[in-house]
């Protein structure tokens, strides 16, 4: 019968929910990984317009084809704009692209959950996909690395998000098990990548801003030291 499908699918949809939340698990957190687009940071609103208005309509796709190929530090990320924009006849400097790139708004209030992380003990990892020219900028200029015992920029690591190897490198070089590492993204497929290297991973909803992420870690199981005024 026609009602019967519907019904089917819904009962599915009901069975795989489970498969979906983070695990839960006896051991203790011992880590958390952050990551930091979406989560911790923010680019500018109207950032992808002005890529558009300098580079031309097709520059936003070209250019993050540039960065991918970059994100594992396999390659240099201004040569490769360079042939994008020369390509375009806009006149736009690689410079000029390159500092709308880095227009990062920091969320205060997320990031003082990571102080509040490690000052209840725990590790704390920035785990980020990064070419290296952004990477630098967030290191030297946003002074990110200060937050963090440990930071796992994916250029240096020579691994990107989702790859299980990049989660594994980090579990190794932490030489804390992977089930008593947590990890928050604000994408599915990382959160995926993580799960399968035996972390346990949840999803953020960057609209959630700083409360999400404080809901995200709990449900996780880590603590946090309390908030300082």
């Amino acid at each position: 019968p026609q009602c019967a499908r519907p019904l089917a699918l819904h009962s599915q949809r009901r069975r795989r929910l489970p498969e979906q939340r983070p695990p839960r698990l006896d051991g203790p957190v011992l880590a958390v990984l952050f990551d930091a687009d979406g989560v911790l940071q923010v680019p500018r609103p109207g950032w992808l317009n002005d890529f558009v208005r300098l580079g031309g309509p097709t520059f936003v796709m070209d250019a993050f084809a540039a960065e991918r190929e970059c994100l594992a530090g396999g390659g240099d990320l201004r040569p490769l704009l360079q042939t994008v924009l020369d390509g375009g006849g806009t006149g736009t400097t690689v410079d000029e692209i390159l500092t709308i790139w880095h227009d990062i708004g920091v969320d205060d209030e997320a990031v003082a959950l990571v102080d509040r992380v490690r000052r209840a003990g725990l590790v704390t990892a920035l785990a980020t996909n990064q070419q290296s020219y952004r990477g630098t900028h967030m290191r030297e200029v946003l002074d990110f690395d200060r937050h963090f015992d440990r930071t796992f920029y994916s250029y240096e690591v020579g691994h990107a998000k989702p790859s299980v190897d990049y989660f594994s490198h980090i579990v190794e070089a932490l030489a804390v098990p992977a089930d008593q590492v947590a990890f928050v993204d604000d994408a599915q497929a990382n959160v995926v990548g993580a799960r399968a290297a035996g972390l346990r991973a949840a999803l953020h909803r960057t609209s959630t801003g700083a409360a999400g992420l404080a809901h995200q870690l709990q449900v996780l199981g880590v603590p946090l030291a309390a908030a300082r005024h």
